[in-house]
């Protein structure tokens, strides 16, 4: 995915991110004797985007691997849920 595929708010974000990020490297120094602990909201920020990139990724994994006939239970086995859960949440999106 690229970063002008994004939503101008989802990019707005991420920008933001990116500026706390590099605030915080530059506070650490780069010296694990001198890190600077990450900001907890910056980290919560960073979380909630990888989590909602990983959920875009696997969405489309499961979608792939429906089109190639694959059972709800091979699906929810490789992603360490049962094949009623991985149903459930992608059914819908993997359509």
């Amino acid at each position: 995915m690229k970063l002008e595929d994004l939503p101008q708010g989802e990019r707005a974000e991420l920008e933001a991110l990116g500026w706390e990020m590099a605030d915080h490297l530059e506070r650490s120094d780069l010296d694990p004797s001198t890190a600077v602990p990450e900001p907890p909201l910056a980290k919560l920020r960073r979380l909630r985007y990888q989590r909602t990139y990983a959920e875009k990724e696997a969405a489309e994994a499961v979608g792939r691997a429906r089109a190639e006939g694959l059972s709800w239970e091979r699906i929810g086995g490789a992603y360490g849920i049962t094949g009623e859960t991985a149903r459930k949440r992608y059914q819908a999106r993997a359509a």
